[in-house]
């Protein structure tokens, strides 16, 4: 059972920052880190594999139902250690900021393929790759020092 200063602790700690960008260091640093982004969701989109998934007959009441009414095409993510390695060597090559930036931009990456997959499973999404419309680059609350007084967040650019 968790205290009330534990939850506080923990909703603490889980938290978003819109930062203007008046300096050219972070409208940069947000251009980079979308290309990057939008190069490994191509990535790994190229390297899809589509498999076929066909009805599922079960008997319910003694009757036969399928689960599924069509043949289905699925797609599964290459998550092996090779791709994410091969992944990470092609984004390292176009980073001129610190390697964390890249290692983020696969989390996300991997991310958002997984949400559009699970979409595209239940007939919420198509069959197209997922695009980036906004402008955001996303850090792990450990690489970066925030001044609650000060109102400033330093984070490790290069």
């Amino acid at each position: 059972m968790l205290k009330s200063s534990e939850v506080c602790q923990i909703l603490e700690l889980v938290r978003a920052y819109s930062v203007p960008i008046r300096d050219d260091r972070v409208r940069g640093l947000i251009t980079w880190y979308v290309k990057a982004l939008q190069n490994a969701i191509d990535m790994i989109w190229d390297n899809i594999e589509w498999k076929y998934s066909f009805p599922e007959l079960v008997r319910r009441g003694g009757k036969l139902i399928t689960n599924m009414g069509l043949k289905m095409r699925i797609p599964i993510i290459p998550r092996d250690r090779a791709f994410k390695k091969r992944l990470r060597e092609e984004l390292m090559k176009d980073n001129p900021y610190a390697a964390h930036w890249v290692d983020a931009v696969i989390r996300k990456a991997y991310s958002i393929m997984k949400n559009w997959r699970r979409r595209y499973l239940r007939g919420r999404a198509r069959k197209v790759k997922p695009r980036v419309r906004r402008g955001f680059a996303r850090c792990k609350i450990t690489l970066m020092k925030i001044d609650y007084q000060a109102k400033t967040i330093k984070i490790t650019l290069k």
